[in-house]
């Protein structure tokens, strides 16, 4: 079903008020009776509430059962205030288990969903997850983190099946920078109060903040470029410098590393691609505004100077007075260190934060300091070299790969038929997937990254969409035109 033969604004609101007002329940009761389990505070509510909840939680799911997309578009549009809303969480889930049995029930074909190499590996990078799980420290950890996998697998996959047209994409687009903006807003509003916290994904952490706003302004520099509407457009316009100032005041090092280079592409591809480039002046204008305007500059100025030894520390990260600056270097030498006691098949999945607690920061030298709970490595690539060892360091490459070469068949079909709205789309895809695959992999473990997994469904869907016989149109633009 097309976008075109289905009108989302009456399923959008429906759902919306729905899980809106499920969670308003929840959370009212998880508030007011001091719990953190939801389905605790569920038992404990009276029977009116209760059902308040269950019913608009049905609603919800009756919309979700009757156009999955419609579950898909509501989530993904939160993604980056997923923290505000936990129980949305849930609701994935639920959506994932709708899809699943309606495909049965309808007896929909799956040979379309196999028909690529991307679902395939990321089936066989799970399996051979779990068995990893037997030769782990700690089973129970590691079925934990498989379970965390195999719902992230469950989410791309909707998007590889459900983006079934470039409008259904551009619509994901377009909701993402919405829930970015306001994410932006957040950060600037809490900054003013003087916390430096950001209504990110991953709560309380400034660097999960920073990198998910540098990741949604390819699709903000997308709506100025290629979006018709003048009011998505000005959105693009207001999201850009408001990322700027909201990256700057995370002081994440890693976030002011990117910002310029990031900025740097996207304006020159505006530049480039001619389409928006009478906005570049009030684009940076505003972004020199914004900056001067909610930026503390000694605050700013103190954090920079500290980002050659953050660097040098992570290049030498046996150098315990440089790992005072930042302990991600010593972190990834262990990681590298437990990877070459097990080289093919690695430790098993998630055993790095009990061997680092127990046994590696105890033999491998210039540690900053001691750490008595479990840890993370910090770093995609040496972190599964070390659970998962070479084996999955080749399974992890090979999955990547195959969403990436997805997208760049549909940016060589979009360039080649001189499409320029669907290849600066494909063109900001590309670019929040390289994010990712590149410099976030060296500063997080993105495998357990949800917007990575959603940009990879997204990009192996464009490819799909590419390859499909063009229906007769009107021609569009040619990539070098001029805007009118």
């Amino acid at each position: 079903m097309s976008t075109r033969s289905l009108s989302y604004r009456p399923l959008v609101a429906l759902a919306a008020i729905g899980l809106t007002v499920a969670a308003a329940v929840i959370a009212f009761n998880v508030v007011g009776l001091r719990m953190t389990r939801p389905l605790t505070a569920l038992a404990a509510m009276p029977r009116e509430m209760a059902f308040v909840y269950l019913s608009a939680l049905v609603i919800g799911l009756a919309v979700f059962a009757a156009e999955p997309f419609v579950g898909v578009l509501l989530l993904f549009a939160v993604l980056p205030l997923e923290s505000m809303f936990p129980s949305l969480k849930l609701a994935g889930v639920v959506l994932f288990a709708v899809w699943f049995f309606r495909r049965l029930l309808r007896s929909e074909s799956w040979k379309p969903l196999l028909s690529g190499p991307y679902v395939v590996l990321a089936a066989v990078f799970l399996a051979y997850v779990i068995a990893s799980s037997y030769w782990a420290v700690s089973s129970s950890a590691a079925m934990h983190g498989v379970i965390q996998l195999f719902l992230l697998l469950a989410w791309s996959l909707l998007f590889v099946d459900l983006v079934r047209s470039w409008e259904r994409a551009e619509l994901l687009a377009k909701l993402l920078v919405v829930s970015g903006t306001v994410a932006a807003l957040l950060t600037l509003k809490q900054a003013s109060e003087g916390a430096i916290r950001a209504g990110g994904e991953i709560t309380g952490q400034v660097n999960g903040t920073a990198l998910m706003l540098l990741a949604i302004m390819p699709f903000a520099f997308y709506l100025l470029r290629g979006c018709r509407g003048k009011l998505w457009r000005m959105l693009g316009l207001a999201f850009v410098p408001l990322a700027v100032a909201a990256v700057a005041l995370t002081l994440s090092r890693m976030g002011l590393l990117l910002l310029p280079v990031v900025l740097s592409v996207l304006l020159w591809q505006t530049f480039r691609g001619k389409r928006g480039r009478a906005l570049i002046i009030p684009l940076i204008a505003l972004g020199l505004v914004g900056f001067t305007w909610f930026v503390p500059w000694n605050r700013l100025e103190k954090r920079l100077g500290t980002v050659p030894q953050y660097v040098e520390g992570m290049l030498q990260p046996g150098d315990a007075a440089l790992s005072e600056y930042s302990g991600r270097g010593y972190h990834i030498q262990v990681a590298m260190e437990m990877g070459r006691d097990h080289p093919i098949i690695g430790a098993g999945y998630n055993s790095y934060g009990r061997l680092f607690r127990d046994e590696y920061q105890w033999s491998v030298r210039g540690a900053p300091g001691f750490w008595g709970t479990s840890r993370s490595p910090h770093s995609s690539w040496p972190g599964i070299f070390a659970e998962l060892g070479v084996i999955g360091v080749m399974l992890w490459a090979l999955l990547l790969g195959a969403g990436l070469m997805s997208a760049w068949t549909a940016w060589s079909s979009t360039r080649r038929r001189g499409d320029r709205r669907r290849h600066f789309f494909v063109q900001a895809t590309i670019l929040s997937l390289l994010l990712y695959i590149g410099p976030y992999s060296l500063y997080f473990p993105v495998e357990k990254e949800k917007l990575l997994w959603a940009l990879l469904g997204l990009s192996v869907a464009l490819g799909t969409l590419a390859r499909m016989p063009e229906a007769p149109t009107v021609p569009s633009e040619p990539l070098g035109a001029r805007a009118p």
